[in-house]
């Protein structure tokens, strides 16, 4: 078999169903024997694949089978949620933990057949993001942004999370505590709308870097003193006033 039938598709998410690793199945799933011919055709192992329709994740799927990275973007209403956290999300779930896998055998009235889907051992994983509201515009005409009515809006530790994760940084929802790299390549820390950055605690927080951090501590803040000089901290802290330095890639 060089690509599968829709019906194939239909049967593997049938029999997940059936072995209670997923709630509901999709309809208008693809085969992943196709997904996967596509997808060795035009990458290779380690590259990122886009899903822009992921209903049923067909493709983050495959990709997490076959050792590449993947954005999966499962919408926004209400249906979308359901269906995400009925079929999408439960079916990586099951890949992860290596049952989606002699499917055949554990349900042959299922006829799922050797070959309709990739059997998978398990292993990698997966993030769950979800799009959060805009945090800072840039009208026209102007050179720096400004934040957005939304964030305005928010409380410190929600603005800390939007921004942290904007960033490219996880928050655990305390601004007392320092945010780590999704890449893992260092640290940021917070400081709310309602502090100031002085030279003092700016060498407060230095002294904090840990041995063992790769590369200088993120700061992001609203508010310095004049006498607050960036160059004074070179190789210790990266600072990033918020909103102007922010959503800039370097950054990450």
């Amino acid at each position: 078999m060089l690509a599968g039938y829709t019906e194939d598709a239909t049967k593997h998410l049938k029999a997940l169903k059936a072995l209670g690793l997923i709630e509901n199945e999709v309809s208008t799933s693809k085969p992943e024997p196709l997904l996967d011919r596509l997808q060795r055709v035009f990458t290779a192992p380690g590259d990122l694949v886009l899903e822009p329709l992921g209903t049923a994740a067909d493709l983050a799927a495959v990709a997490l089978k076959s050792d590449r990275r993947f954005v999966t973007l499962l919408g926004g209403t209400d249906h979308d949620r359901k269906v995400a956290a009925s079929c999408a999300v439960p079916r990586l779930k099951a890949c992860v933990d290596g049952k989606d896998q002699a499917l055949e055998e554990q349900l042959p009235s299922t006829k799922v057949v050797e070959g309709s889907y990739l059997p998978y051992a398990g292993g990698r994983g997966f993030v769950m993001a979800e799009l959060g509201p805009i945090i800072a515009t840039l009208s026209e005409g102007d050179d720096l942004p400004d934040l957005s009515e939304q964030a305005i809006a928010m409380s410190d530790s929600d603005l800390a999370a939007a921004i942290l994760s904007s960033e490219g940084y996880l928050d655990d929802g305390t601004l007392a505590m320092y945010a780590t790299s999704i890449a893992g390549a260092g640290r940021a820390r917070f400081l709310g709308p309602a502090e100031f950055l002085t030279p003092e605690f700016a060498s407060k927080i230095a002294s904090e870097v840990r041995d063992g951090d790769i590369g200088p501590l993120t700061v992001f803040y609203f508010r310095s003193t004049d006498d607050l000089e960036e160059a004074d901290f070179e190789g210790q802290l990266v600072l990033r006033r918020v909103p102007f330095d922010i959503l800039r890639p370097e950054a990450i």
